[in-house]
């Protein structure tokens, strides 16, 4: 169970391949976030060299990198150090890094 409160504000692991911060356990070189921001908060994920990030939005409006995506939207994220998300309204999303 992650509540709500785990990942207001901020990014919350929800999934890796080593269970690290009471993370579930997947077979994949992944990380798995769930963020629940307010309007105008951010969130922003530094990139390993060689990842890549897909954003997922679930509910509400978001801007990754200056780009607006809606419930259902995703984005991709590579050669980038910093990726920041910037609600435009109260949302939720889902990070993936991959590699």
């Amino acid at each position: 169970s992650f509540p709500e409160s785990g990942r207001q504000g901020r990014l919350r692991l929800v999934a890796s391949h080593d269970g690290r911060d009471g993370s579930l356990i997947i077979h994949q070189d992944a990380a798995v976030y769930i963020a629940s921001l307010d309007s105008g908060q951010k969130a922003s994920h530094t990139l390993a060299r060689g990842r890549r990030v897909w954003v997922q939005v679930a509910s509400g409006e978001v801007a990754l990198l200056d780009r607006a995506l809606k419930a259902g939207d995703g984005g991709a994220v590579q050669m980038e150090p910093l990726v920041e998300i910037t609600a435009q309204e109260r949302s939720e999303f889902l990070l993936f890094d991959l590699a």
